[in-house]
């Protein structure tokens, strides 16, 4: 869900309430709605970490390079 934003964003707005609220959209309301841009950048960095480690995890275990063909 982490390239979903602009939809939800467009569609909901995080509603109601805070049922379809993503990190991401956590993040930007809290940069440019609540104006705390520290918390939005601590969000964002442990967000990037988490891919990070998401990625490494899929790469090592999945070996996506075995499935492409190159002749």
């Amino acid at each position: 869900m982490f390239n979903k934003y602009d939809i939800i964003a467009v569609m909901t707005n995080g509603g109601p309430g805070d049922a379809t609220q993503t990190a991401p959209i956590y993040a930007y309301k809290l940069a440019f709605q609540s104006y705390n841009l520290g918390e939005s950048a601590a969000v964002s960095v442990i967000l990037f970490g988490i891919l990070i480690v998401a990625a490494v995890i899929y790469f090592r275990v999945l070996e996506p390079e075995s499935e492409v063909r190159t002749e």
